[in-house]
């Protein structure tokens, strides 16, 4: 079991998302928050699976799967969405106010996230 209370959880600097919250770190997975996230960078992950989950607001997506052509996808609160390893993606248009919780599976690291120009 693990439990991590709120003051317990830091909020850390990502070079492409902005100020995110570490809810959970493990060597398997991890959870973090963001609150109020903004237009991202265009990158991917060589080894990590993201699953975003948005609790509130609105969030407008580009996303170019490995050998398809890039589409755009509008989250609402409470859609799930699932981005695989090489999947490019950026967060092209969010509402002022939302909460987006991201689990990655493994768990994010710097060096996994390669930016595309």
């Amino acid at each position: 079991m693990l439990i991590k209370k709120r003051k317990q959880q830091k909020k850390f600097k990502s070079p492409i998302c902005g100020f995110l919250i570490d809810v959970v770190k493990t060597k398997d997975f991890g959870i973090v928050k963001a609150e109020n996230i903004g237009v991202t960078g265009k990158h991917y992950h060589k080894k990590i699976t993201e699953v975003y989950h948005l609790l509130s607001g609105e969030l407008t997506l580009e996303i170019k799967e490995k050998g398809k052509k890039e589409k755009k996808i509008e989250l609402k609160s409470g859609d799930v969405l699932v981005l695989q390893p090489f999947d490019i993606h950026k967060i092209i248009k969010a509402s002022s106010k939302n909460e987006l919780i991201v689990t990655c599976v493994p768990d994010w690291r710097e060096d996994d996230e390669i930016r595309v120009k």
